[in-house]
């Protein structure tokens, strides 16, 4: 028998002989080099999940008393909790308990050159946590915390296909709660899943196989394969990187006609439409890209006001594959960015402003300019650089903007694993970033304080503050946790703290909505601060910070939330015309002048999800268009200016 995660040395594996008296277990050996959460045995090698240092090993024990590691491997995640074997040996399983973790798959034929081959995630995006997989022939079968009892089909391998699922749990997202057992060796076949909260569910699978796709992307020029390439089945959470010689295996659960996406930084991406996929069965799809051409693209940055340019505005042009560093408009709010054509998302914005983000905006050697109107306000979900600034004493752990990465301890999660999710972008400001263990880069011996730029409020009538924060504290070296978070607000002569988290965890996202007149006179010399600290003795410490806007409550007027719509107008002012690109079919549309008016409405239409309006009738202002799509109803603003 082996016996793991005990409490003698640093908790590794225990070997016990049961059949001389199996009421009196003999210790016949250990392997006690790492702590091991998790073990798996075929013959003589032991694979060991050593969650804590975030890798498995692989180890000869067929000499119990001196056992030798033959290899070593570290996990997606640096969290690894549970692994099995295939049927074969020749590839193993693994799972990393933490949020927006994955199920990852390695070829483990030759472990002098183990190879990871495939990752996996049930609800990608979502930070879902997956918890134990088993492997049961062709299939691996895992308990997914709260999307439940997830199926894969493995046979091939080098590839994990969803093909089944049960979800036990009403939750979902980030979250140790739903399933987190699950047996399925039954001679009946059926799968008993223990969910936390829901009890015992009792299952009858249905194991089919799943539907492949495979190929090769190159260059239609060269025909060489191309080395970075993305292959997406359209509608469908399936997104696969091509290997570096051009070559993918990818597929899914469902069979049907599918349209396949496929792009590269520097190409023309082409879709390839009512490709046929069937269950146990391999289509082959190679595809060649064209060569795209360099655009010189035009951004022109205007007060939404005064129609006057903004000077020193931020802008950045990203998609999957690529991100531009941000660019800054000159004296006349023009900025100008080469780019390979194809699809961006386009961010705009200066302190002072809203930022803007054109979605799926499709830059073209024709379409190589884009007029961008910024309204005047407080608004930072830190998708740009807008000069907060940071200081302290801490070794680690400083206050920094990025995509955060997560963190865990003891199955809480410790450094949050993505932003906010009503925002722009993916970025935050989170304190150290570094991943890894929980310890790795948090806040260490002493304080580190995020401080915004100067904001004028002695405009607003009745000015709020919103943001989003985020707090852990815990584990370290013994005694009570003794940090804080404390968010201050400054007028330029008095300071004040308008919300503190004190030895506490608060590791959500946390909305806070604060009316500034409750806690200190406004002024033109408002600045916000962050104060999180490490006090003796140390322990684990992670703040974080997101969403920061600022309110009017006298305001009154149509909502537009920065970057949410899903739609792009072209071009912004308009001068008889705009183009309208949405990420779903319009179904109708009505533009209305500030009266309420309704001055243009849409004919009957096949639904498309572009169109292009005529504004010729209309004379220059500002006017509303309202957007009927195929899931929601989408308010934007139109300038039309001669």
């Amino acid at each position: 028998a082996y016996v793991v995660g005990h409490n003698i040395g640093v908790g590794g594996a225990l070997f016990l002989d049961l059949n001389t008296d199996p009421y009196n277990p003999i210790v016949i050996g250990s392997y006690d080099t790492r702590y091991i959460h998790d073990v798996f045995v075929r013959g003589d090698t032991m694979w060991s999940a050593e969650i804590n240092d975030g890798i498995f090993s692989v180890v000869d024990v067929s000499n119990k008393a001196n056992p030798i590691v033959m290899a070593t491997q570290s996990t997606p995640s640096f969290q690894t909790h549970n692994l099995w074997l295939s049927d074969n040996g020749n590839y193993l399983y693994t799972t990393d308990e933490i949020s927006d973790a994955f199920i990852a798959a390695y070829d483990v034929s030759n472990l002098n050159n183990i190879t990871e081959v495939d990752r996996y995630q049930s609800s990608p995006g979502q930070n879902v946590i997956p918890h134990n997989s088993f492997v049961k022939g062709d299939f691996l079968i895992t308990s997914y915390y709260r999307d439940g009892v997830v199926i894969n089909d493995i046979s091939r391998g080098d590839i994990i296909i969803e093909v089944g699922n049960y979800d036990t749990s009403p939750f979902s997202g980030d979250g140790f709660n739903g399933c987190w057992g699950v047996y399925p060796y039954l001679s009946s076949g059926l799968i008993l899943a223990t969910d936390i909260e829901e009890g015992l569910f009792i299952l009858n699978p249905t194991y089919q196989q799943g539907c492949f796709l495979e190929g090769t992307v190159t260059d239609s020029s060269s025909g060489a394969g191309i080395a970075v390439a993305t292959v997406e089945i359209l509608n469908t959470t399936i997104t696969k990187q091509v290997k570096i010689d051009g070559s993918y295996v990818t597929g899914l659960g469902n069979s049907g006609l599918y349209d396949i996406k496929v792009s590269s930084f520097g190409y023309k991406s082409k879709t390839i439409k009512n490709i046929s996929l069937s269950n146990g069965a391999t289509t082959v799809l190679d595809v060649a890209l064209a060569p795209a051409q360099m655009v010189n693209f035009n951004i022109e940055v205007l007060d939404a006001d005064a129609f006057t340019p903004i000077s020193t505005a931020k802008a950045v042009i990203q998609n999957s594959n690529f991100a531009t560093p941000e660019y800054s408009s000159n004296s006349m709010g023009n900025v100008s960015i080469s780019v390979f054509e194809g699809e961006y998302s386009v961010i705009v914005g200066k302190w002072g402003y809203i930022s803007e983000e054109l979605k799926n905006f499709k830059i073209k050697p024709n379409t190589n300019t884009v007029t961008v109107t910024l309204e005047k306000g407080y608004y930072d979900d830190f998708a740009l650089d807008f000069g907060w600034t940071e200081s302290g004493s801490a070794s680690s752990g400083n206050w920094v903007r990025g995509v955060p990465v997560a963190t865990t301890i003891a199955g809480f999660a410790v450094n949050p694993g993505s932003d906010i999710s009503e925002d722009i972008s993916n970025q935050c400001y989170v304190t150290g970033n570094g991943g890894g263990g929980a310890g790795t880069d948090d806040i260490d011996d002493g304080f580190t304080i995020l401080t915004s730029p100067t904001f004028d409020l002695s405009n607003y009538l009745d000015p709020y503050i919103e943001f989003s924060r985020w707090f852990f504290n815990g584990g370290g070296f013994g005694g009570p946790v003794n940090d804080s978070l404390q968010i201050t607000i400054s007028n330029g002569i008095t300071s004040v703290v308008i919300d503190q988290v004190i030895a506490g965890v608060a590791n959500v996202w946390t909305h806070q909505n604060i009316k500034v007149s409750d806690w200190i006179q406004p002024s033109a010399q408002m600045q916000i601060s962050l104060f999180a600290n490490d006090s003796d003795p140390g322990h684990i410490v992670e703040a974080a910070f997101d969403g920061f806007k600022v309110v009017d409550s006298s305001t009154v007027a149509i909502e537009f939330i920065a970057g949410q719509s899903g739609v792009t107008i072209y071009p912004q002012p308009a001068t008889n015309a705009i183009h309208v690109d949405s990420d779903e079919n319009i179904n109708s549309y009505v533009v209305y002048d500030l009266n309420g008016k309704a001055v243009i409405e849409s004919e009957s239409q096949k639904s498309m999800i572009e169109t292009t309006i005529d504004l010729s009738g209309l004379s220059n202002g500002l006017y509303i268009l309202q957007m009927e799509l195929h899931s929601r109803i989408v308010n934007q603003k139109i300038i039309i200016s001669r």
